[in-house]
């Protein structure tokens, strides 16, 4: 059986805004305390960290962490075909940082839009680019997931929209889901996994209290 190792999302200091005290090295060592074995950080988190990866690799270093991915999203959900080379520009500067960590993870935002209309058009954009991506980080050995969501806007939630994406997904980009927003998505969770285990290489859990929350495991 292959080791799991668990590792911690920045988005819980992102969501604090102004309110976040502190920055990329306070939050490695406060996730190191915790007893984590790896920490994922966002691009937003990243910052200008992101032209200085021998940096982070001597944070990391210093608290005994390993970079377990780098959460990539933009404004343009990766659904604007007028976005799509100037966020592709912006990729090719994450995987440059991504190359100092052969055993990181590259995980592209499911594709989102302020409006609804022609959810599957806009899905067959975000295509494009995580297939345009995972071309590019072949080439330097860096593993791509796309990580559906249930925040305002998303195209991804649904049963039918998770089969759509991943029927047309190229096999050696994996599926990066997340237990909360599958649930928020009105999905059973365990369905969802079962079904997509095969194509699942890095998975988000969310610490769920919630009284009437039952999922069954059938």
């Amino acid at each position: 059986m292959s080791e799991i190792r668990v590792g911690c999302q920045t988005y819980t200091w992102e969501m604090l805004g102004s309110e976040r005290q502190g920055g990329l090295q306070e939050i490695i060592a406060e996730v190191a305390a915790a007893g984590y074995a790896g920490i994922e950080i966002s691009n937003h988190v990243l910052g200008d960290y992101i032209d200085r990866p021998l940096e982070v690799k001597a944070m990391l270093d210093e608290h005994g962490m390993r970079l377990a991915a780098v959460a990539f999203s933009t404004p343009s959900g990766f659904t604007d075909a007028e976005s799509f080379e100037a966020d592709l520009e912006s990729v090719k500067r994450l995987l440059g940082f991504l190359s100092h960590f052969p055993e990181a993870v590259l995980g592209l935002a499911g594709a989102n839009s302020p409006s609804q209309e022609l959810p599957y058009k806009k899905i067959d954009q975000a295509l494009l680019f995580y297939h345009a991506v995972g071309r590019l980080a072949r080439t330097i050995g860096v593993h791509v997931n796309v990580h559906p969501h249930s925040h305002h806007g998303s195209l991804l939630e649904t049963a039918e929209s998770y089969s759509y994406l991943m029927e047309r997904l190229d096999a050696e980009i994996a599926l990066g889901p997340d237990s909360g927003h599958i649930v928020r998505g009105g999905q059973d969770l365990v369905q969802c996994v079962r079904k997509y285990a095969e194509r699942i290489g890095h998975i988000h859990f969310w610490s769920i209290r919630c009284s009437n929350l039952k999922i069954r495991d059938t």
